[in-house]
């Protein structure tokens, strides 16, 4: 570690492919701000060494891994932090698309920074086809389904129209590359919203995330069985079906303005065909809690 609490880079500032290198973070040359990177990536390698840890009862290694969390997390937004966005003090390029997503992923960012990184999101876009995912996820994570559907769309605009059936290595080519594939994980995770709650989906949550979109339909396997989900979404009426796999129980999330109005005033919805009451989230959305089988939740616009 630096004596300024942030991780301390080593090698030299160029990128190499050599033994021991660290500055490889993305594909391609362009306005990479590496520090920044750097330091969000290791408190992410912390984050989940600190959990390995406790998963596997190595209880001797978590204050080491706290210790480096909290001294990154102390110095970060003053250290980084410029009126739009992270960026490294030395930094010259423009900034970075990557490190600002990253400090939303890896929960260094600040809320009160989240409007402005969503904005700059909207308009760099430097990274590559690897790094896009995690771009695309920091939009979703902070509730900004609109920028990241409009973003993603613009983006991988050419493999959409594509009639190649692998995803490639960068944008813009026909190849076959893993790390393409970064929009079907955000699909299932984000717009669908389905995502366990506990190891094996015996817990699950739904919670999509439509943005513009006025039709999903969704299937994700799981050790449990097939999770499916369909949403037809109108002005004067929404319906959701759900597939609640056996053993298994899920949490649904509805979107206070699934009819697409901003209005927030639900206080029942039809659940396969009769009323049922409904609970309110933090964040003002309604959730319901249902167990196996085939369910069907109508919600129409004079309930707002």
């Amino acid at each position: 570690m630096e004596d300024n609490g942030l991780v301390k880079h080593r090698g030299s500032w160029k990128t190499e492919w050599a033994m021991g290198t660290q500055n490889w973070n993305d594909w391609g040359p362009t306005d990479q701000d590496w520090y920044l990177l750097e330091n969000c990536w290791y408190y992410q390698s912390l984050k989940r060494a600190k959990l390995f840890a406790e998963v596997t009862r190595n209880f001797e290694d978590i204050p080491k891994y706290s210790r480096r969390m909290k001294s990154i997390e102390k110095v970060f937004d003053n250290y980084f932090w410029k009126n739009d966005g992270y960026r490294s003090p030395n930094y010259i390029g423009r900034t970075d698309d990557r490190g600002n997503a990253l400090s939303i992923y890896t929960g260094l960012a600040s809320e009160k920074n989240w409007n402005k990184i969503a904005l700059l999101l909207s308009k760099n876009r430097m990274a590559s086809i690897y790094f896009e995912k995690y771009v695309l996820e920091a939009l979703y994570i902070i509730g900004k389904p609109d920028i990241a559907y409009e973003r993603l769309k613009a983006r991988y605009e050419y493999e959409i129209n594509s009639s190649y059936t692998t995803m490639p290595e960068n944008f813009g080519e026909e190849s076959n590359h893993g790390w393409g594939g970064g929009p079907l994980l955000i699909a299932s995770k984000y717009i669908a919203g389905i995502e366990p709650l506990t190891p094996g989906y015996k817990n699950f949550r739904i919670k999509p995330q439509l943005g513009e979109l006025n039709y999903l339909n969704a299937t994700v396997p799981s050790v449990m069985g097939a999770i499916t989900l369909e949403i037809k979404r109108e002005k004067q009426q929404s319906v959701i079906k759900v597939t609640i796999p056996i053993g298994t129980t899920a949490k649904v999330e509805i979107p206070s303005n699934i009819n697409g109005t901003v209005s927030a005033s639900v206080s029942r919805v039809l659940l396969n065909g009769k009323n049922v009451n409904i609970q309110k989230t933090e964040d003002e959305n309604y959730f319901i809690y249902l167990k196996e089988g085939i369910w069907i939740l109508q919600l129409n616009s004079n309930l707002y």
